[in-house]
């Protein structure tokens, strides 16, 4: 909504965005019952690290009004309670579902590091640095966009530029051709859990798609936000 009332100059799509800012912004004041589904599914594309960006790129948008950065920050330390720390410093955000921590762009580190760079000053550097750590491993079991692979290039491909991103950038690039397939001509990659081929957006080449066009531009083509991406120092 951010994006359309920026770009058109579009009263309703500005309106709704406000109402949903309103909402939000209740839920963070009081969070109670109506933070539920939030708690469930900490992360970026369920979690507390989407409102977050949502505030962060609202605040862009209204600038005469700080409470929105405020906001922005406070949404971003809820989704941070759920952040552990394990091997080699590593920082991976808690499936609520079952015993593990994700690395991925949809429920996992990396999405919560993108959130990071939209709202700078909120976590430690050394948090940030082990959120980034959950984006360097070698490879990652599937290719998609939310839980796989170019999420994880998604994510890197937002954090300025040093040796070690834009090593681990070309590395997943590369790792993103042991996942493709060709069917009828065309190039295919397989959807989660390998069960088909997907177009998608979340599971398959569509996805991909936008993470490639990220890494090559440095601005996420996979999330639209209204006003400019904030590119982050990485951690030392």
């Amino acid at each position: 909504m951010l994006s359309l009332a920026q770009s058109d100059h579009g009263t309703v799509a500005e309106d709704i965005a406000t109402d949903i800012a309103d909402v939000l912004a209740a839920r963070i004041d009081s969070p109670g019952e109506t933070a539920q589904g939030l708690e469930e599914e900490p992360g970026l594309f369920f979690g507390w690290s989407g409102v977050s960006v949502f505030f962060a790129s609202y605040a862009r948008f209204r600038r005469e009004n700080a409470r929105f950065q405020e906001l922005a920050g406070a949404a971003l330390r809820r989704d941070l309670r759920f952040t552990s720390e394990y091997g080699r410093g590593i920082v991976g955000l808690q499936d609520q579902s079952v015993n593990r921590s994700l690395p991925y762009l949809a429920r996992g580190s990396a999405g919560v590091l993108y959130t990071t760079i939209q709202v700078p000053g909120v976590v430690d550097a050394h948090t940030l640095a082990g959120l980034e750590a959950s984006c360097h491993s070698r490879y990652y079991a599937m290719s998609g966009l939310y839980n796989g692979t170019a999420g994880i290039l998604a994510a890197l491909s937002s954090l300025a530029p040093s040796e070690s991103t834009s090593a681990q950038r070309d590395r997943l690039v590369q790792n993103l051709w042991d996942y493709a397939l060709s069917w009828n001509g065309s190039l295919q990659f397989a959807g989660e859990n390998y069960l088909r081929l997907s177009a998608d957006f979340g599971t398959g080449a569509a996805g991909i798609l936008t993470a490639l066009v990220s890494a090559q531009t440095g601005r996420p083509a996979w999330l639209p936000t209204a006003g400019a991406s904030v590119s982050a120092p990485a951690p030392r």
